[in-house]
């Protein structure tokens, strides 16, 4: 009896190791679903990484083809409009605005032609009759003041005066390679590509013959 009841405890221990071992392995697998539920974290999460790297290469590629930026800025008013009075030629004149799209001036203008160095005195004039100036630094390279030329050589005659209207001249007060003046109005910048050469003809459209003083064709003395 002593010897059966030993077997049977023997036999109920061995059945509580074997449910233990049981247990385990069933937490092992357990184990095994996490294991599983973190590799399809890494799987989304490795995902999600290669899905941003696809966006940075296409915003890259959008970048590139932007424009890396304009030669010339929008065309802008003036803060201010200064007087349009004479003064003595040769004087001093010290403008509020810069490039000068307004203010004292010589009384005698350029002619609507292509200049060395032209004092601010006489081109504001040229402003103050409608006129559009174009100018650029004496220090500006080769290439911008070729250009520039060659966007003055493409402005078409205003009708109602028989020439272009335009003066192309060199300026040493620029704090900026080129500008294009109309008055109250500029357009400035450091370089001129083919979209700046279409900006000075759409500018020269919207600007010309608009000026605070009777609408003057004639052509100037200061050559």
């Amino acid at each position: 009896m002593k010897i059966g009841k030993l077997g049977y405890l023997s036999f109920s221990m061995l059945l509580a190791g074997l449910v233990a071992c049981s247990d385990d392995g069933n937490g092992g697998g357990g184990g095994d679903d996490d294991g599983g539920s973190d590799d399809g974290g890494g799987d989304d999460s490795g995902g999600g990484d290669d899905d941003d790297g696809g966006t940075e290469p296409d915003a890259g590629g959008d970048g590139a083809d932007a424009a890396p930026g304009a030669c010339l800025g929008a065309p802008t008013q003036a803060k201010l409009t200064e007087d349009w009075v004479h003064v003595p030629e040769g004087s001093e004149i010290v403008y509020q605005n810069e490039p000068p799209s307004s203010g004292p001036h010589y009384a005698v203008w350029a002619t609507y032609d292509v200049h060395a160095e032209l004092a601010r005195g006489y081109y504001v004039h040229n402003l103050e009759h409608g006129g559009i100036v174009l100018v650029y630094r004496p220090d500006a390279p080769d290439e911008v003041a070729q250009a520039l030329r060659a966007a003055y050589d493409a402005i078409p005659d205003d009708e109602d005066c028989g020439h272009r209207r335009t003066v192309l001249a060199q300026d040493p007060e620029l704090t900026t390679p080129v500008a294009v003046i109309a008055a109250d109005w500029v357009m400035s910048g450091d370089c001129i590509d083919a979209a700046a050469q279409d900006a000075i003809l759409t500018f020269v459209t919207d600007h010309r013959g608009v000026d605070p003083e009777e609408d003057i064709c004639d052509q100037g003395t200061v050559q």
